[in-house]
């Protein structure tokens, strides 16, 4: 039940994608470009709103992770909010919006774009991990970052063990089943969810199921002295990482002095961040209430691996996913590693030949799919062309080891040319 997104943390470039969202900026007068410059930081992100052409940075306050830190699809990066919520500005795609980007510096045409999953109300807790018991383990070391700074849940880092368990709300005894150990973000989207009690960890360690800005009483344990009873108020709203994929597609505005970011059709709404700048609203018409799903997953370009069977040769059926009547696994396949010793553009191209045994004719194999892992935990999806053959040509700004991962490879053997 796990997403495949979630799963493969994928970043999709997007460059040559037809974008929406950007305004068109290039009538602004040298007078109103002077005043754009002075709201402006150098390397920081805004909305630009049509109707008024005013600026709304994009919002970075708490958050477990540092300004600028990217590339995080599994729930670990959490950023979280209070009344400060409603400082997230918002992108109104049917209103002619736009996201824009300003420097005085060299423009680096990658844009990552992390998308965070609406938790809504918590506890400000994160980062807790279910214990074999079913307890909630949490981490009291301030450098963790798993407690919201300034709040209640701050009391738990004056205690003196490094981890303490949650024990119990209100009185009962709180136990993770082991199935609720391995929730998902589509679980949570589901509602499928397994215990029989109102609570449950998120793939991000937060607490799910707490009523917004009610109290509860909470037993935590240090050791195995009596429960030390706090009360925490569930006035805290969690956002966790699930989603990235990286860009390159912008357009120079002119002499307004920015960069307007396309924003691909296939982005539904939802709350994003570029390049760890912090959190907008991406909203696809010109308004949203408290029914609109911002977590509805993207469809990326490419992921559609259904295709017709053949009669001949490589006989793969889309319907039962087998090939030559076995079950096809979309699990990594084959990987690749190679070292990058200094900085410079790289050209990486992938060809593809059926392994022995198998025959040319009818080939109608699900479209392979290839992804480079760069060192510091960044990656970037191959590019295909009419053939079929994979290319990625970027400039490789990290040194050490990169590692090429692919999927659905199946009957097909990759022959790598680096240059």
């Amino acid at each position: 039940m796990r997403s495949k997104l979630a799963v493969l943390a994928v970043l999709f470039t997007t460059a040559g994608v037809a974008g929406c969202g950007s305004t068109d900026t290039t009538g602004t007068n040298d007078s109103s470009s002077t005043e754009f410059l002075k709201q402006m930081e150098d390397g920081h992100f805004y909305v630009l709103t049509k109707n008024d052409n005013s600026l709304h940075e994009s919002y970075f306050n708490n958050a477990n992770f540092e300004r600028g830190d990217t590339g995080s699809a599994d729930g670990s990066q959490v950023m979280w909010f209070k009344d400060d919520y409603r400082q997230i500005p918002t992108v109104y795609v049917g209103r002619g919006d736009s996201l824009v980007y300003y420097t005085n510096g060299e423009i680096d045409e990658n844009f990552t774009f992390d998308r965070f999953f609406d938790y809504g109300a918590t506890f400000g807790l994160c980062g807790m991990e279910a214990t074999e018991s079913g307890r909630c383990l949490i981490s009291t070391v301030p450098s963790d970052s798993c407690t919201y700074p300034g709040g209640d849940t701050d009391e738990l880092l004056k205690l003196d063990n490094e981890n303490v368990l949650l024990d119990s709300i209100n009185g009962v005894p709180l136990r993770i089943s082991a199935e609720d150990k391995e929730i998902t973000f589509e679980d949570i989207r589901s509602g499928q969810i397994v215990s029989g009690q109102n609570f449950y960890l998120t793939p991000s360690g937060t607490l799910q199921g707490l009523k917004a800005n009610e109290t509860y009483p909470v037993d935590v344990y240090e050791g195995t002295k009596l429960p030390t009873e706090y009360t925490f108020k569930a006035d805290v709203r969690a956002f966790g990482s699930y989603e990235n994929y990286v860009s390159h597609d912008y357009a120079f505005q002119g002499t307004a002095n920015v960069i307007s970011i396309t924003l691909p059709d296939f982005l539904n709404d939802g709350y994003y961040s570029v390049n760890g700048s912090g959190l907008f609203r991406l909203v696809r018409e010109d308004s949203f209430n408290d029914g609109t799903d911002f977590n509805v997953p993207n469809e990326y370009p490419g992921e559609e691996d259904s295709q017709d069977p053949d009669e001949d040769g490589v006989e793969y059926d889309s319907d039962n996913n087998t090939l030559n009547g076995e079950p096809m696994s979309h699990d990594i396949s084959k990987s690749h590693q190679f070292n990058v010793d200094e900085p410079g553009n790289l050209e990486i191209n992938v060809t593809f030949s059926l392994k022995s045994g198998y025959s040319e004719e009818g080939n109608g194999l699900p479209d392979v799919t290839a992804i480079l892992q760069m060192p510091k935990g960044g990656a970037l999806q191959f590019n295909e062309r009419e053939d079929g053959s994979l290319y990625l040509k970027f400039y490789a700004e990290e040194t050490g080891t990169y590692n090429i991962v692919f999927y659905d490879l199946n009957a097909r053997e990759p022959e790598i040319e680096i240059k």
